[in-house]
């Protein structure tokens, strides 16, 4: 009875030791190798390094692209700048030539009444007047002469007398058609002037007397030589 007695104390005691054995294995944590650590960790410094190589190489291509970027502006703006003075020369080519187009009309027209007047179809104008051949004065280069540019003046009005211009407006149009030279550059001048408002020539007496002022401010290719 006595063994008995020994015996199952023994098994029970068995049975504990085996349980607290087990509990201590299922909480205890297995510990990790430190190699394998080292490696875990060299492993993510070297993809941090990659990582930060990629941003170094990015940040220096956008630096590369933002500099192209400016110059391409840049070249743009010298372009645009170009082309805009391009683009004013040619339309003040074509005002000029759209000017001078209208001058041509207004010669064909007189023309056309010099022609009317030869073949006596003009029914207010006699015949000896309408046969007479109405020369045309000669062209002022701009001579700096008082003289020459009176004399110019003078057969001006006698051509306008003989082809019955009277319109102010007429002779101060087709007045430059009878100029050259420096004389052309100064009535330029004067267009652009009075297109800036700056100046005014609508009468045949405004027109007469800025081409007698003696004043090279005011008309640099005419002065007054001493008689």
């Amino acid at each position: 009875m006595a063994d008995q007695c020994t015996q199952e104390q023994a098994v029970g005691a068995s049975m504990a030791e085996e349980q607290t054995g087990r509990g201590r294995r299922k909480g205890q944590t297995r510990p990790r190798d430190p190699s394998r650590a080292r490696d875990e960790v060299s492993e993510v410094e070297a993809r941090l390094d990659r990582i930060e190589s990629h941003l170094v190489v990015g940040d220096d291509k956008f630096d590369d692209l933002n500099t192209r970027l400016v110059e391409l502006g840049e070249g743009l703006d010298d372009t645009r700048t170009e082309l805009q003075t391009a683009l004013n020369i040619l339309l003040r080519e074509n005002r000029l030539l759209k000017e001078e187009m209208e001058r041509i009309k207004d010669e064909f027209v007189l023309f056309k009444r010099v022609l009317a007047q030869g073949n006596g179809n003009n029914p207010t104008l006699s015949s000896p007047a309408a046969r007479v051949d109405v020369p045309k004065p000669g062209v002022f280069k701009g001579a700096r002469n008082a003289r020459e540019i009176d004399n110019f003046l003078w057969a001006l009005e006698q051509y306008f007398r003989a082809l019955e211009v009277e319109e102010d407006s007429r002779k101060v149009d087709n007045a430059p058609l009878f100029l050259a030279e420096s004389a052309m550059v100064w009535w330029r001048r004067k267009m652009m002037d009075m297109e800036k408002g700056t100046c005014c020539i609508k009468t045949w007496e405004e027109f007469k007397r800025n081409s007698k002022n003696n004043s090279t401010r005011r008309m640099p290719w005419m002065r007054q030589e001493p008689s």
